[in-house]
């Protein structure tokens, strides 16, 4: 089991690495957003909480973060 937890570990770091939301990126789903009349939130600091408060209660259908701060 270790090695398992070991590989998932891994894994994580890997995914952590290769996900980088550039202020281009953000930019550019924001246009694709706006063309499409989506709504969208930006939150400006550290949203963590509110994310989730919107998740859980369903006010949105996705959350985009370029900080994953779950520990496994």
């Amino acid at each position: 089991m270790s090695t398992l937890r070991n590989d998932i570990q891994a894994a994580y770091e890997c995914y952590q690495k290769a996900v980088d939301i550039s202020p281009t990126i953000a930019y550019e789903l924001i246009q694709v957003l706006k063309q499409e009349n989506i709504s969208y939130v930006v939150a400006p600091y550290e949203p963590d909480a509110q994310m989730t408060f919107l998740a859980l209660r369903k006010h949105v259908d996705a959350v985009i973060t370029d900080e994953l701060m779950t520990q496994m």
